[in-house]
């Protein structure tokens, strides 16, 4: 699916067209230039990309792209899973590993990673949070929890998904993981009203917790 800029880095999740798309905006928002097809030169502004901050899995990502371009088969399949290490059900990556593997002729395993990623992409986008929240609404916090960590699974960045855990702990009175939860959302939120929002919250925890 490929997504708007502001869809992309809100949800952390996106084809490569909408990596391209939001690389772009984000590239414009800052002054810089937009160039495309410069593809002898993709390699090492993604390795750039890594060097400077290792934990950006968006990199890995395309850098396996990139050696898939070039027949790098074994290399683009070492960067997939790298990802897949962190955000082991990204629909996208899963899809570019399982054609990696089929270039490299092991396709029952490219089968079998196909099968489930079809499991997974038999959910709508958003489908576990959404029903999260009609738990957490009707007072079913452990269900709440279950169903949060089943959208986590699939976008393991996702800060609403943080705040409706901390939400639920709270009401379980586990304090402890609501303000571990609360600070994860902080942390992976994508605007600074919701940065805001969330560091308001956790203060207000705080100060309750130290009545």
């Amino acid at each position: 699916m490929t997504r708007s800029a502001a869809e992309a880095f809100d949800l952390r999740a996106g084809n490569c067209l909408s990596r391209v798309i939001m690389t772009g905006a984000l590239a414009k928002e800052l002054g810089l230039p937009v160039y495309y097809q410069r593809v002898h030169s993709e390699e090492t502004w993604t390795r750039d990309a890594i060097a400077n901050d290792s934990g950006f899995l968006d990199a890995y990502h395309t850098l396996g792209v990139v050696y898939s371009r070039h027949g790098n088969l074994r290399e683009a399949e070492r960067a997939y899973r790298h990802v897949l290490e962190h955000e082991p059900e990204d629909p996208t990556v899963m899809s570019n590993l399982a054609t990696a593997m089929r270039a490299t002729g092991r396709l029952e395993a490219a089968q079998a990673l196909l099968q489930e990623l079809r499991r997974i992409e038999s959910y709508p986008p958003l489908h576990f949070l959404n029903q999260a929240q009609i738990a957490l609404k009707s007072g079913d916090f452990r269900a709440a929890i279950a169903l949060f960590n089943e959208e986590l699974a699939r976008n393991p960045s996702y800060h609403a998904a943080y705040f409706g855990l901390a939400a639920a702990y709270f009401e379980l009175g586990d304090f402890t993981s609501a303000r571990e939860n609360l600070t994860a959302a902080m942390q992976n939120s994508t605007t600074r009203r919701d940065h805001e929002l969330y560091a308001a919250k956790l203060e207000r925890l705080r100060s309750y917790e130290a009545r």
